[in-house]
């Protein structure tokens, strides 16, 4: 074998791989598009559902100076998605949706221990629940304070898909407690089951 049909042979080895690599990207993109639409779906017929029954959440916030402290129930929701266009053809790029949970009464705290009251006070700035601050008299006519606070919560997320690697990225903002949570799902392994695992995260 000459030097040509030597460089002929390496040239076709390169060709074979580059259309290996290209058809597994295509695939990759396919397939996290096709994940993404069916979270797409099911998140969006989940809120519709919440939206009519309007459920409370399991979940309790600590208030210094109080303790847990539950009773929010679902308020509203939004949800929407961007998409890219990749040879000629649309594909989802990322579903930002949003969750709003609110108390539907005022938490109501009085004390006359201004050291009690100042770490509730602390605790509600803390957490940018909204209050009013009054001072009263109480039963026994001494001087107190009273606190009347707005109890919600917003969780924010984000699903960005990730063709390159074939996996749905996670950004979840208030999801399980204040912060950030970042976490990646491969696209296999988004079916029903996991949807649902999902919901009862996002409803509990």
């Amino acid at each position: 074998m000459g030097l040509l049909d030597d460089l002929k042979k390496q040239a076709a080895e390169v060709r074979s791989q580059q259309v290996d690599e290209g058809e597994v990207r295509r695939q990759n993109i396919r397939q996290v598009d096709q994940k993404m639409r069916q979270t797409f779906q099911y998140l969006n017929d989940l809120f519709k559902q919440l939206a009519v029954l309007k459920p409370e959440t399991g979940e309790k916030v600590f208030i210094s100076g109080i303790g847990q402290v539950g009773g929010m129930k679902f308020a509203d929701s939004f949800i929407d998605y961007r998409t890219k266009r990749v040879d000629e053809v649309d594909y989802f790029d990322y579903i930002n949706f949003y969750l709003r949970w609110q108390r539907p009464d005022k938490l109501v705290f009085e004390s006359d221990m201004l050291g009690t009251v100042a770490k509730v006070r602390d605790t509600l700035t803390e957490m940018r629940f909204k209050f009013t601050e009054e001072s009263v008299k109480n039963e026994r006519g001494h001087a107190a304070v009273r606190l009347s606070a707005d109890l919600g919560k917003v969780a924010n997320i984000t699903i960005k898909a990730s063709s390159a690697d074939g996996k749905l990225l996670f950004d979840a903002n208030n999801l399980t407690g204040p912060g950030m949570i970042r976490y990646a799902v491969p696209a296999t392994a988004v079916d029903e089951a996991l949807l649902e695992s999902f919901a009862e995260l996002l409803v509990d």
